[in-house]
């Protein structure tokens, strides 16, 4: 593994049963929450007149090649703050029909952005800032409509060239939107995994305080909601990105619960409010469509992951996402920046995260299956092993402590296994054991029961002598075979 030896620059009117259509994706809108929550609330309204109205009205949204439809979601702040289009919230939501699933990943503010075509080098949350700015300057006599449109066009596709996948629409909401929304709800109810005591609160602009939530079940008004979302003094960027997942999903609870998304006033109120602060590059029909595709999904596979810099090592475990690294503030400025872990002479280490968000949204299947993965050194190569298991951990995956094979004691020496295979447990397991035959290029899969001695995961991997080291990036992508 290496790292880059050179620093990047410092950071320098229509009828009513439409409304209605129109209002349950408003639901969906707020807080990033558009998929997750319209896949509760607009399943609830089954009449035939809406449901008809979405099949004609609607536009089949947009999908790539392999059928994927790919949101970014961008939250901003209000009016009343100086940095209003910084994009402290992003997340990449990507649908697939076939599939029946949503992946949404999240993506920390300091991860550091080179090499843009359009955009100057910087922090990914100032992508979208930097786009508005470069649009005014280039056109100062453009409504402010059409800046937004040419900003949000221009932020998609750089982060459809840095993540390597195709973005069909963007949706950007503001702090207003989330106050409102979640108290029209009549607020939400969480569990807090840890106390929460931030100092720096920004209680308005230029102005912080303190904001503090205990350990334990909560109930969260907006203002409330939106701390718990936005504090980041207490704990990590990504224990922010985790609150806020753990948000869509207490939200989905609280929308399955009631009943409003049927009654026409509640829409029309709730329309009225959300919408005035939300940004889309995507029309109406767009937005019917998606809410078709949606409503024909499961409401069980949601997929929430993110990236992070828990990247782990050969003394220390690695986390799902873990491919970040932090740099040093002082070659930028004093600014927190995150750059890509590399493991091979590309300086810029784009590929393991490429690699990730492939595995994400291609194979979410081999994630819902919650298989529990183990590896296991029957080599004497325990540091490959450790490597391969904490690579697992990397990607993703729910992993198992991994022991050592060892020989019996006979009367004569018994050899160490010359060969690696993998074994699962149960049909649930059999497409991710197959998935790592792929990967590792480990011919012999089975569902044989061996020792207790090779461990509990549902599905291990027992390295031999033949077995060689390689990162997953560099090995590339592909398809589940059996």
């Amino acid at each position: 593994m290496t790292y880059p030896t050179q620093a990047p620059p410092p950071v320098p009117k229509k009828k009513r049963y439409v409304l209605r259509v129109i209002g349950v994706l408003c639901a969906g809108i707020f807080l990033l929450l558009i998929l997750s929550i319209a896949i509760v609330s607009f399943s609830t309204l089954r009449t035939f007149a809406i449901r008809t109205a979405v099949s004609v009205m609607g536009a089949a949204p947009k999908r790539d090649s392999s059928g994927l439809t790919n949101i970014l979601l961008l939250g901003v702040g209000d009016k009343d703050h100086d940095a209003a289009d910084l994009t402290d919230t992003m997340m990449i939501a990507s649908i697939d029909s076939a599939k029946q699933s949503i992946v949404l990943l999240s993506i920390p503010r300091d991860l550091y952005l080179t090499g843009n075509k359009t955009l100057r080098n910087g922090r990914i949350n100032t992508l979208y800032s930097s786009a508005k700015a470069q649009t005014r300057a280039k056109y100062k006599k453009m409504e402010e409509a059409d800046v937004i449109q040419i900003a949000i066009r221009d932020t998609a596709a750089e982060m459809s060239r840095k993540f390597e996948v195709e973005i069909h629409g963007v949706l950007i909401v503001d702090f207003t939107t989330v106050v409102e929304a979640v108290d029209a709800l009549g607020g939400v109810d969480v569990v807090v995994s840890k106390d929460i005591v931030d100092y720096s609160y920004p209680v308005k602009e230029g102005v912080t305080g303190l904001f503090k939530l205990t350990k334990g079940p909560q109930h969260l008004d907006g203002e409330t909601a939106l701390k718990f979302a936005r504090s980041r003094h207490s704990g990590t960027d990504f224990d922010r990105s985790v609150r806020q997942q753990q948000l869509i999903r207490a939200l989905e609870e609280k929308v399955r619960s009631m009943n409003r998304f049927q009654q026409l006033g509640f829409v029309t109120s709730f329309y009225k409010s959300v919408t005035k602060h939300v940004q889309t590059n995507l029309k109406t029909v767009q937005l019917l469509g998606l809410a078709q595709l949606i409503t024909s999904l499961s409401q069980e596979n949601v997929l929430m992951m993110q990236i992070n810099f828990n990247y782990g090592g050969d003394n220390a475990d690695a986390k799902a996402g873990g491919f970040l690294y932090s740099a040093d503030s002082a070659q930028y400025e004093g600014a927190n920046v995150l750059l890509p872990v590399t493991t091979d002479k590309d300086p810029t280490g784009w590929k393991q995260i490429r690699t990730y968000v492939w595995f994400l949204l291609h194979h979410p299947e081999i994630y819902f299956s919650d298989s529990e993965v183990q590896t296991v050194d029957a080599s004497n190569q325990s540091l490959a092993a450790y490597r391969l298991l904490n690579e697992i951990r990397r990607y993703g995956f729910v992993t198992v402590p991994s022991p050592k094979i060892k020989p019996p004691v006979p009367k004569t020496k018994v050899p160490l296994l010359e060969n690696s295979y993998i074994t699962y447990r149960e049909r649930k397991d059999k497409p991710l054991a197959y998935f790592f035959k792929n990967y590792l290029n480990i011919q012999t899969v089975s569902t044989q029961k061996v020792s207790d001695t090779t461990g509990t995961g549902s599905v291990r991997i027992v390295i031999g002598k033949d077995f060689k080291y390689r990162p997953f990036q560099m090995i590339g992508t592909g398809a589940v075979e059996e």
